[in-house]
């Protein structure tokens, strides 16, 4: 690492640390209510007994197969339909306004149709994860397309290569730093999708507590799990952003 991205760390750290502090003065000094903001430490305390009792995990356990689960099934079929939407223009002309009509609209006002379709199972949970990230991933590939070198295109064709060979060996690597942008904003809206749907109607789940906690005010239980949320969604992010950078390198 360098020095300057030593000093950017550090600087990210202190902006933490400085709202940590502010935040504990704040509920400790009756700035605000401590009761309806519990200060860090109660937070911290709260989060340690949740994991010691152990019944943080098995929900948590619940949430991250829905997610993955939505995650491996949209992602091939927003790349594949992307890739249809830019390179077939008759699927384009009839396909194409649907979906940029779809993905312009709140997917929320669609989850009580998902709950009366399919229940508050698994199921339901999966494909309201689904409908999050497959427009954005679909859209995102069809314009990475478009950014593919015509040069590399018609080296492959010039050397014979045929329409696998085209998309296997030239398009997918040359779209899949762009691509790759998509799929990190598609996973934050997977997880925002799953876990509104566990708030909403279930009986598992991350999302659930979080919704039992607020009817119950438990604030900090609350508070530790909104940091438990946002810590699996942060930690995903910033796998597929490492991988993101890893296959960009050789675009320099």
């Amino acid at each position: 690492m360098t020095e300057h991205k030593y000093r950017i760390f550090a600087a990210q750290c202190l902006i933490v640390i400085g709202i940590l502090v502010m935040w504990e003065g704040a509920a400790q000094y009756g700035v605000v209510n401590s009761r309806l903001l519990p200060p860090p430490t109660v937070v911290y305390s709260s989060l340690k007994s949740l994991i010691a009792s152990g019944k943080l995990w098995g929900h948590l356990s619940i949430t991250l197969l829905e997610v993955l689960t939505s995650f491996f099934i949209s992602v091939p079929l927003g790349i594949i339909t992307g890739l249809l939407v830019a390179k077939q223009v008759y699927f384009r002309r009839v396909m194409g306004p649907f979906i940029y009509f779809l993905v312009s609209i709140p997917k929320s006002v669609f989850l009580p149709i998902f709950i009366l379709t399919l229940g508050i199972g698994f199921k339901q949970k999966v494909a309201f994860g689904i409908a999050q990230a497959f427009f954005i991933v679909a859209i995102n590939t069809a314009e990475a397309v478009g950014n593919v070198p015509r040069e590399l295109i018609l080296l492959g064709k010039s050397c014979g290569a045929n329409t696998w060979q085209l998309y296997t060996k030239i398009y997918l690597p040359a779209m899949i730093p762009i691509v790759l942008v998509g799929v990190r904003l598609g996973m934050i809206f997977i997880i925002t999708g799953v876990v509104l749907s566990e708030m909403y109607a279930s009986r598992s789940g991350i999302g659930w507590l979080i919704s039992s906690w607020v009817a119950l005010f438990q604030m900090p239980e609350l508070f530790a799990g909104i940091f438990v949320a946002s810590m699996i969604s942060i930690i995903i992010n910033e796998m597929i952003r490492l991988y993101e950078k890893r296959v960009s390198q050789w675009r320099r």
